[in-house]
């Protein structure tokens, strides 16, 4: 039995499926349920019931499960604690996973505000996107995640910190601006919708703009053409800079930028919207991690 195995197993009693424990738990469903079917073999008995259509319900040994299982989680986290205790960093150390593009236009001026108060806290940056974030924050790998819509595991609580809502850029080219609007002004949706026909730079599969993007395109009523799938919003800024297609980015990419080369628009439509917010858990977080979260809350 491992650590690993009780999260699962109350990750499944508190969501009551196997499928969503899986995503909260960010395993497959397979692996997810063959690691609990294991368990129920080394144990000897069933933990889990399954009622009408899938949901599961606690057997009376799964019930003493879950309640010792919680207290094993809970011992753990108090080791930890201990233990940092002894190393002197209790309180003094906090570590974030954030995407590099908002460590660059964001979370740097946070941390430069907040250590003048605070000399003394350190912090370790893990540039991760957001689903990772999470993932390491559910874990316990970090202390504090910034991420785009979490979605995820319902224990996360979330405040947001940063409004960046999308933008539309374009190379200065005429193929890419015949019929489009002038620069200062924002576009519709019926303006977008010209863009039906000529190559979209994407994010890669399972990146949240790249979940954004489908579904401005699907609101004006077209699939894009994904040209070229690259890694981040940097990427795709001097993908469009050099004419290989239209994209959207934040609107922060373009703030500092020479836009010499770029046409950019605010989109009208309420799916342009993007909210940074500051992930954290509230039963393991430390006061050190839920006041930096407050304090970044406190500089929007």
């Amino acid at each position: 039995m491992q650590l690993r195995d009780i999260q699962y197993v109350l990750s499944v009693s508190k969501l009551g499926s196997f499928t969503e424990a899986a995503s909260a738990c960010f395993v497959s469903e397979p692996a997810l349920s063959q690691a609990i079917s294991k368990l129920e073999s080394q144990l000897g008995t069933k933990l889990f019931l399954r009622g009408n259509g899938r949901h599961l319900t606690l057997t009376d040994a799964g019930k003493v499960f879950v309640g010792e299982g919680e207290n094993v989680l809970d011992a753990m986290s108090a080791l930890k604690e201990k233990m940092e205790a002894c190393i002197g960093n209790r309180g003094k150390h906090l570590r974030l996973a954030i995407a590099p593009y908002y460590e660059k236009c964001y979370l740097s001026n946070v941390l430069a505000s907040f250590q003048q108060s605070h000399p003394s806290v350190t912090f370790s940056i893990i540039e991760a996107m957001s689903d990772e974030g999470e993932r390491l924050l559910v874990m316990g790998d970090v202390d504090l995640a910034f991420v785009i819509s979490p979605r995820k595991d319902k224990s996360i609580k979330c405040k947001c910190v940063f409004d960046d809502d999308l933008v539309l850029i374009m190379p200065r080219t005429r193929v890419f601006m015949a019929n489009m609007p002038q620069e200062d002004r924002p576009c519709s949706m019926d303006d977008f919708r010209k863009l039906s026909s000529v190559p979209f730079i994407v994010p890669k599969q399972g990146r949240r703009l790249r979940e954004s993007v489908m579904a401005i395109c699907k609101s004006a009523g077209f699939r894009p053409i994904c040209s070229i799938e690259t890694e981040s919003s940097s990427n795709i800024y001097e993908l469009v800079k050099s004419g290989c297609g239209v994209g959207i980015v934040p609107s922060g990419i373009i703030k500092g930028s020479n836009c010499s080369d770029i046409f950019y628009y605010a989109l009208k439509t309420p799916l342009s919207r993007r909210q940074l917010s500051v992930a954290y858990n509230e039963r393991a977080s430390s006061d050190l991690a839920l006041n930096f979260a407050l304090y970044a809350v406190s500089m929007r």
